[in-house]
């Protein structure tokens, strides 16, 4: 064989890639690469994929990215109409029903007419309440015109709400006390629990209170 330079110079210049028709294997081609010298080129078959591998372990949790920039700020919202001035407030008159359930599941109630609270500036005052009928009496035409306070809201000079333990229209002090303590019935304590004066009393503290109300007609 001549010098290496010459063979692969020669094989560079005139090896050609050919294949038969049914690219049958293995596949034998002699190539002449100028003169006697000749090149041999011996092409096997492609194997037959092996089996997949086992799944490798997975990778680590990536950091987290950066914030992105925030978007601009939407259009402003249609203004909303304007709320009505008190909870129940004057210029709308309310039916109030109150419903009292004693621990012998016995039950009573007071009807009421032209029931209004006035806003918050006004301290929720009970401003208007007219009674109608009720087996329970009538205690809280009394609070006609009172604010309403609590332990640490006290709008009543008496201190009504620290002594009696509750939250009402106080006025100095009370004929009704439906947000004073749970006592369960009778109780020996004065006038401190859930109480209706005209029900069951200062001593007996209800069960079940209940005070509703819907528009007048």
């Amino acid at each position: 064989m001549k010098g290496c330079v010459l063979t692969i110079a020669g094989v560079l210049l005139w090896m050609t890639v050919t294949g038969s028709g049914e690219d049958s294997c293995p596949d034998v081609k002699v190539i002449g690469v100028g003169g006697s010298d000749k090149l041999t080129i011996l092409r096997g078959c492609p194997g037959t994929p092996g089996p997949p591998g086992p799944q490798g372990p997975a990778g680590l949790k990536g950091e987290k990215g950066t914030s992105g920039i925030p978007g601009k700020m939407g259009p402003q919202g249609v203004k909303g109409d304007k709320g009505d001035a008190g909870l129940c407030p004057q210029h709308r008159k309310f039916h109030l029903r109150v419903d009292l359930t004693d621990f012998s599941d016995n039950h009573t109630f007071s009807l009421y007419r032209d029931f209004a609270i006035s806003a918050e500036a006004q301290n929720y005052s009970l401003s208007a309440v007219q009674f109608l009928e009720g087996s329970a009496g009538d205690s809280l035409t009394y609070h006609r015109g009172s604010v309403f306070s609590t332990k640490d809201r006290e709008k009543d000079k008496s201190k009504c709400a620290q002594v009696y333990r509750g939250g009402w229209w106080y006025n100095a002090c009370h004929y009704a006390n439906l947000n004073g303590l749970y006592l369960r019935g009778n109780h020996s304590s004065y006038a401190n629990g859930v109480n209706w004066l005209t029900g069951q009393g200062y001593h007996y503290s209800y069960r079940v209170t209940e005070m509703k109300i819907r528009p007048q007609p």
